[in-house]
């Protein structure tokens, strides 16, 4: 079930990248509908580049920069 649902983050991101509000700088975060999880990433010329999934009860200081 975890890995369908990730399945499916990583297939609403690719057919919508820019659908998810910025969280810094040009980082952007989806959430999983089921599990406590977020997706990180970043839409560049080079296409969408997945920085990290973290459990969303973890510290923001965890979470990735921006500055990739």
């Amino acid at each position: 079930m975890f890995l369908n649902s990730i399945t499916e983050m990583f297939k609403i991101v690719r057919d919508q990248p820019l659908a998810f509000a910025r969280v810094g700088g040009e980082m952007r975060r989806v959430s999983m509908r089921i599990f406590p999880y977020a997706l990180f990433y970043l839409v560049d010329g080079r296409g969408i580049q997945v920085l990290r999934c973290l459990h969303q009860h973890r510290n923001p200081s965890s979470w990735p920069s921006s500055q990739h």
